[in-house]
């Protein structure tokens, strides 16, 4: 089950990268919402774990939302993330980025 979060940094999430705030400002521009998936540790917003759904638009067809999941993997790339993961859940894309 998916549940409506919220981006849960602290001082030391991101694993202390200098870039911190910056991938705080440009995850509030990009086309997504943050979830927790209701038991399920592993995809869960905390320190250094961002969850998230792409926000689609079934009108405008599939290039339309693949880039928008593309622009998350040009995103995990740019910062250096260690891990992107992702998953369907009620035909949603719930994509998981790591810092280690």
């Amino acid at each position: 089950m998916i549940k409506i979060s919220e981006l849960k940094t602290d001082k030391d999430g991101f694993n202390n990268l200098p870039a911190r705030a910056e991938i705080e400002k440009e995850l509030e521009a990009l086309p997504i919402e943050f979830v927790d998936l209701i038991e399920q540790k592993y995809w869960q917003n905390e320190n250094d774990t961002i969850v998230l759904r792409i926000k689609t638009d079934e009108s405008k067809g599939g290039s339309f939302n693949l880039a928008r999941g593309l622009i998350i993997g040009e995103f995990a790339n740019r910062y250096n993330a260690d891990e992107l993961d992702f998953i369907e859940v009620d035909d949603k894309i719930i994509v998981r980025l790591w810092w280690d």
